[in-house]
């Protein structure tokens, strides 16, 4: 997943389940988790700011739905947060 179908993907229409099926789909990888943070921690400021505010807001329910679904996976990631 690139980090353009991420912003997509947060930024869509929001529905039931949200979490639970965003997280399904970015996938289970190093690579997606880290990817996933640094698209919320480091918002794309040329992005429309009603754009930002959803990433950052449904990207941080996605980290802790998948954070309190396998918290071993964010070990790499521990400094950061």
């Amino acid at each position: 997943m690139t980090r353009r179908e991420l912003v997509e993907l947060l930024a869509g229409p929001f529905c039931e389940e949200y979490a639970r099926r965003t997280a399904a789909r970015i996938g289970a990888s190093e690579a997606d988790i880290a990817l996933l943070y640094d698209t919320v921690a480091t918002p794309d400021v040329s992005l429309p700011a009603r754009v930002r505010h959803a990433v950052a807001f449904r990207g941080a329910y996605v980290v802790e739905t998948l954070y309190f679904a396998s918290p071993e996976r964010f070990a790499p990631f521990a400094e950061r947060f």
